[in-house]
């Protein structure tokens, strides 16, 4: 493929991974190299390689194994939507979904995505709307107005249970687990020209 052209129509998405030619820091990754975001980085980090659609992997901002940290955050989504009056065990009205957990869920999650100096440095204190109240649960704050937005955005793209059973596998993820060996040692057999 043309590494000058940067457009979907040179690669193709394979479980959440792209295979176009991408930029970075002005240079071009390779044509054919595994680019991972979201639940791609778990499938390229544990497979290694996806063959024969991949030459090379370049997971990016992904780790071996789930921490507890990110335990902990996802923990904390799921609970939003079981605490939703409308979750009823997971056996919900489907014309009735517990959309208001999820999307508090959704919310917590763009909450981890950045540092507490990244959402400084994007919102500070600015409110929406500087006549309204500048205290309380009636604040127009521009970073409630941005995570608001995007828990409803959310609501489009994505059902509770699904969301609950994504959580639940990229909490499982660990290279090491059924391999008999540390993550380290497990890596250490990982092929990437």
């Amino acid at each position: 493929s043309n590494n000058n052209n940067n457009n979907a129509s040179n690669g193709s998405i394979i479980a959440g991974t792209t295979t176009r030619p991408l930029f970075m820091g002005g240079k071009n990754a390779p044509s054919n190299s595994t680019i991972p975001y979201s639940i791609g980085e778990f499938v390229t980090k544990r497979n290694g390689r996806i063959e024969p659609f991949v030459r090379s992997a370049v997971p990016i901002a992904c780790g071996a194994a789930h921490t507890a940290w990110q335990i902990g955050i996802s923990e904390t989504q799921r609970q939003a939507i079981y605490a939703d009056p409308k979750w009823n065990g997971g056996r919900y009205d489907p014309h009735d979904p517990p959309l208001g957990g999820l999307s508090v869920a959704r919310q917590v999650a763009m909450v981890s995505y950045r540092t507490p100096l990244g959402y400084h440095k994007k919102f500070g204190r600015a409110l929406t709307d500087e006549s309204g109240p500048a205290y309380g649960s009636r604040a127009p704050w521009q970073v409630k107005s941005y995570l608001e937005y995007q828990g409803k955005k959310f609501l489009e793209r994505f059902d509770p249970v699904t969301y609950v059973k994504l959580t639940e596998q990229m909490d499982s993820h660990d290279v090491g687990r059924g391999r008999g060996g540390s993550i380290e040692e497990v890596l250490s057999y990982v092929e990437i020209p």
